[in-house]
């Protein structure tokens, strides 16, 4: 039993060191109830997943203005990562009325693009603003 820990702690701390050294192109860190928008919106997430002690958003989630407006979530990170049949919601999301999820960024949930592999499928792409996709 050792062995095989022994084993799997080496095959780990190996993908580590070289993911360690991959180029990174983009970081898209999870968008959460702590998340503010270019136009002054603040998240209100729906999900009961979280990541930094903050409700994780999702696709379909809503943004509130200071003015008194809202506007849903339309992209995500696509089917790389959902959550109750939801894409989540990514700094970097689109909004219905063209508004994006600014921050904050955080080192909790993250999808990360490498320069070396290609894109991730879906990744901000506009979607129902129900989620589904």
């Amino acid at each position: 039993m050792s062995d095989m820990k022994t084993d799997a702690t080496r095959l780990a701390d190996e993908f580590l060191a070289k993911v360690a050294i991959k180029p990174v192109k983009n970081r898209f860190p999870v968008a959460t109830e702590r998340s503010t928008t270019q136009r002054g919106g603040r998240i209100v997430a729906t999900s009961n997943m979280q990541t930094t002690g903050a409700r994780v958003a999702l696709v379909g989630d809503l943004a509130h203005y200071p003015d008194g407006s809202q506007s849903r979530i339309v992209s995500g990170a696509g089917p790389a990562m959902r959550h109750e049949g939801h894409q989540i919601g990514l700094v970097g999301s689109l909004f219905e009325n063209g508004d994006v999820i600014t921050g904050p960024d955080h080192s909790g949930i993250v999808v990360v693009e490498y320069a070396d592999e290609s894109a991730v499928p879906g990744l901000l792409d506009p979607v129902s603003p129900t989620g589904a996709s």
